[in-house]
Parts: structure tokens; C-alpha cells; sequence
């Protein structure tokens, strides 16, 4: 369960950054690249951090998961997690902005979509070099 206060801190930071940034929706890739990545991909075997500048917001209604970069750096090559079995590998998260990825471009290791589970992801991490991060959230909209 999400503190009331982080709560109420992420829904104020995602207003304040979704007025001050751009979107895009990293959805490029066909299908069989992105499960074939996923297939390829092995969950990280370090420690996950709580993240203190990432976060996430969920969209329910149109299965979008907002990943919101509170950072002034951009962070690059890394890959989002939900669940610890779905991945998705995002190229950068601008800095004071945010990604937009649908839960249909994250992929397990078997090649099945995050849509088919019918489910909400509970945990989303980020994976960057030798470190990942446990996303403050998520929070759902």
C-alpha cells in the first residue's frame, strides 16, 4: 500500500511534469521483436533500490503505464520490469519527463504479452546498467 503522502507527492509531480514536458509512445517495434527480446532477457539478480526520482503512473482504461523521470537527467538504455517477469526495453526517459508504454509491448521470457494476464502490475522496476529500482507507485489514475 502507497503512503497517502507519496501519493499525493506523485499525483502533484506527474500534474506538474506532464504540463512541462512532451510524450511519446515507444511502441516502434513489431510484436516478435519485442517478445524476442523479452525472450532473450533475463531478470536483473542485483538488489533492487527504491527509486527516489522515477515513478509510475497507471491508466487503467487504456493500458498505459506513464513512467515519469523527476530527474534533470535523462536516463538511457534501461528496462522497465512489471512484475518481475515483464520487460520492456525503453531508449531514453527524458529528464523532468516522462515515457508513455502500453502494457501490450511488455513481453515475459516465453514470448506471452503482459495484455493477455488481464491483470494490473502491482510492481514496476528499472533496470539501468548494473542497478535496478523498485518506481515510486504506481500510482493509478
Amino acid at each position: 500500500m502507497i503512503p497517502r503522502k507519496l501519493t499525493v507527492l506523485l499525483a502533484g509531480a506527474a500534474l506538474a511534469t506532464l504540463g512541462a514536458c512532451t510524450s511519446s509512445v515507444e511502441n516502434s517495434q513489431p510484436d516478435v521483436q519485442l517478445a524476442a527480446y523479452a525472450a532473450s532477457t533475463n531478470y536483473p539478480s542485483v538488489q533492487s533500490e527504491e527509486a527516489h526520482d522515477i515513478g509510475a503512473i497507471l491508466e487503467p482504461n487504456s493500458k498505459i503505464i506513464r513512467v515519469l523521470n523527476f530527474g534533470q537527467q535523462a536516463v538511457n538504455s534501461s528496462e522497465v520490469w512489471l512484475n518481475g517477469t515483464f520487460v520492456y526495453k525503453v531508449d531514453t526517459i527524458p529528464g523532468e519527463g516522462y515515457v508513455s508504454l502500453p502494457e501490450s509491448n511488455f513481453y515475459d521470457h516465453s514470448g506471452h504479452p503482459f495484455s493477455d494476464t488481464q491483470s494490473t502490475p502491482t510492481k514496476i522496476e528499472l533496470r539501468n546498467g548494473d542497478h535496478l529500482w523498485t518506481l515510486m507507485g504506481p500510482i493509478v489514475q
